[in-house]
Formats: C-alpha cells, structure tokens, sequence
C-alpha cells in the first residue's frame, strides 16, 4: 500500500467530532393536531381562484378552532416560535418548500385564535416529513 508519508504528503489534522447543537427550543410547548392542508392550499396548485378561496377561509377557520381549543379557554399566551410536523400516509418524496407554503391558511387562523399578526411567528425549523398510515395529519408545535 501506498504511504502518503512517503510521498512528502502530510497526514490530514485530526477532525473532531461536530458539536450536536438543538436549535429546537427547550420551552413549553402547545401542539395542535390539524388534517393535512388539501391540495389547492398548495403554492404550485393550479386551481381556480373561488375553489381555492374556499378552501382557504375552511382551513383558516379550522385552525383558529382547533387552537382555541388547546388553550382550554385560557387567554392567548405569548408564542415565540412554532415548527411543522408533517404525518403522510404515504412515504413518497414531498418538497418542504410546498408544505409550509401549503401551511399558510392555517397560520392565519392559528394567529387569529392567538390575536397576533401572523408575521411575528417564526419557524424553527424546516418542516418535518414523517409517516403515519393510520392517522395523516399535521402537527404544529407552538413554542412558549
């Protein structure tokens, strides 16, 4: 075998390990379990504007419900953050682009339900695909 050594090339630097940093936030959190947005809510869908504006004031709507009803009747707490949790029934290849475009109806009404502008949710992360053959849904994690 050749020795690089031998070749007057120098051995590489030892490389350590990289650091395992969590940029998922360590606060409490509120989880709110929602359908998978239908498919005219996703950015690269070609369909009529009325359907899609439909479609758009239902998951709008559902959303604010379903968030109101994990706060349990108490007043809105202050949310810093919020990441995606994707559960497909399938395990095909999705873009996480579309899906948290495909996110946005539902943000509204979950900001609805918090009363805050929209713009002052950020994600923490890129959405998450997981697979669930028995229950496809989204789950949207609201960090306090």
């Amino acid at each position: 075998p050749l020795r690089l050594a031998a070749l007057g090339i120098p051995a590489a630097p030892e490389i350590s390990p990289p650091l395992q940093l969590s940029i998922m936030p360590t606060h409490p959190a509120i989880t709110i379990s929602l359908p998978i947005p239908h498919k005219s809510q996703n950015p690269n869908s070609r369909i009529h504007w009325r359907p899609k504006a439909a479609q758009t004031k239902i998951h709008r709507h559902r959303a604010k419900l379903l968030t109101l009803e994990a706060l349990h009747g108490q007043a809105p707490p202050a949310v810093t953050s919020y990441s995606l949790h994707f559960h497909f029934p399938t395990r095909r290849g999705r873009d996480d682009d579309n899906a948290g475009g495909s996110f946005k109806a539902y943000r509204d009404g979950i900001a609805d339900a918090l009363r805050i502008d929209d713009k002052n949710l950020k994600m923490t992360t890129s959405p998450q695909m997981l697979h669930d053959k028995t229950n496809p849904r989204l789950d949207v994690r609201l960090y306090l």
